[in-house]
């Protein structure tokens, strides 16, 4: 009898793990199904350098940011807010981030003009962009993906992914299981805790799909103005002489 409770136990055991990868398997398609859908892995692998714009809405008042990035090397972004803008080209408001050291003129500050930025901030700046995609991402810096079956809300259905990002950040994220696009984000994290819902994508000229319109906790955000591996002069990323 005991031998007999010791062979049902190993049976449920092996059943168990085998249901276990039978599932990450599938998390594994559905992801592959995704970036298919997104243009294909070695399509955006061969992504360098972006230059885009975006307009983000908020109480009808809009914020108008000119982005320049080179993953792990250089970063930019020229702001204009609505009401507050400024003839002296050296107090523009601005994040410049050039080979890990940045500097950043933001309004409201404490202190008025280019402060210089930590390490953090400069590493975060180079490494994420609106553009980013999780799932690529697992390719770039290596998170760990895990598969929470479907889940429905506003009448349709949706598969659930929690990602865990190296720099302790975790996140789930929805695919919706008829477009195999890419629907909301929702981070974990109880101090910046963020929701993006995905509303709109379009189609680059080498055949990206990517964001066009979000919803975030700063308001409406469009992209707009999409350049792919554009040429940048490196001194766009140094300080304007006034500042230095």
């Amino acid at each position: 009898m005991i031998k007999l409770l010791k062979s049902d136990l190993t049976k449920i055991v092996i059943l168990l793990l085998l249901s276990i990868v039978s599932f990450a398997q599938q998390g594994e398609q559905i992801i592959a199904r995704h970036i298919k859908a997104i243009g294909g892995e070695n399509k955006w692998q061969n992504i360098d350098r972006i230059k885009y714009k975006t307009i983000t809405t908020t109480l009808g008042l809009q914020t108008i940011s000119q982005k320049y990035f080179e993953r792990n090397k250089y970063y930019k972004n020229d702001l204009q807010l609505e009401g507050r803008n400024i003839s002296d080209p050296s107090k523009l408001y601005s994040i410049i981030i050039s080979k890990n050291k940045g500097w950043k003129n933001l309004p409201d500050q404490k202190k008025q003009g280019f402060q210089p930025m930590d390490s953090l901030e400069c590493k975060y700046f180079l490494t994420f962009n609106e553009l980013d995609n999780p799932f690529l991402g697992r390719l770039i810096h290596m998170q760990k993906i895990t598969y929470f079956d479907t889940e429905s809300f506003n009448e349709k259905t949706y598969h659930k992914f929690l990602i865990e990002h190296l720099n302790g950040i975790r996140e789930f994220c929805y695919l919706d299981t008829e477009t195999n696009m890419l629907f909301m984000r929702v981070t974990l994290d109880s101090e910046n805790e963020q929701t993006r819902i995905y509303t709109e994508y379009q189609t680059t000229k080498d055949g990206l799909v990517v964001p066009k319109l979000m919803e975030t906790a700063e308001g409406m955000v469009e992209i707009t103005n999409l350049e792919i591996n554009p040429m940048f002069n490196e001194d766009m990323f140094k300080l304007p002489k006034a500042t230095k």
